[in-house]
């Protein structure tokens, strides 16, 4: 992490966590300085595409990322399919550092297809750049890929509905931090 980075960490009283890894085979009380990218997933969470095929998901295919957006497009798992516009599937950098995740599309993301575009897209951009980041260097998603009526919270069935989708994300990006936004 960049020393300017820590410093606006420092001076939000955020506190930074650093990855604690296994030592190495033979190299006793020495840790590995990447994450293992062949570990188990976190229960629940589907492994598909490049980390299924026995691949560095860093470097998974388009078409992975195309088959899951294709997937979203088509979702009726629950009732908001009804009333949207368009689904919002997540946008940034697909090998991202960090990822954001919102709750529920607003209606300016239902109209543009893209999450955190309206009055909080610019709180969030003026956040990442107070820490060091463009928009375009993060990976931002919702737990709803679908707007709920007059922006009501989610409720927990449409939550889990969407969840699948939402895990499969963070399976391709493999961001080192996960930054939950909202309620």
């Amino acid at each position: 992490m960049s020393s300017r980075r820590a410093q606006y960490l420092a001076e939000l009283g955020i506190p930074v966590y650093r990855l604690r890894t296994a030592p190495a085979a033979g190299e006793a009380g020495e840790a590995a300085t990447q994450p293992d990218f062949a570990a188990d997933p976190a229960p629940g969470v589907q492994v598909s595409g490049a980390r299924a095929r026995g691949q560095n998901p860093a470097v998974a295919s388009g078409s992975d990322w195309e088959l899951l957006a294709r997937e979203v497009a088509q979702c009726t798992r629950c009732e908001l399919h009804g009333s949207r516009t368009q689904t919002v599937f997540g946008i940034g950098a697909r090998d991202a550092p960090l990822m954001v995740v919102g709750e529920a599309p607003g209606a300016e993301e239902d109209r543009q297809g893209e999450p955190f575009v309206g009055p909080a897209g610019q709180l969030l951009n003026a956040m990442l750049a107070a820490i060091g980041f463009g928009r375009a260097e993060v990976y931002i998603a919702n737990i709803l890929k679908c707007r709920p009526p007059r922006n009501r919270d989610p409720r927990p069935e449409e939550a889990a509905a969407c969840m699948a989708y939402l895990e499969r994300q963070i399976a391709l990006v493999r961001p080192r931090a996960l930054l939950a936004v909202g309620r």
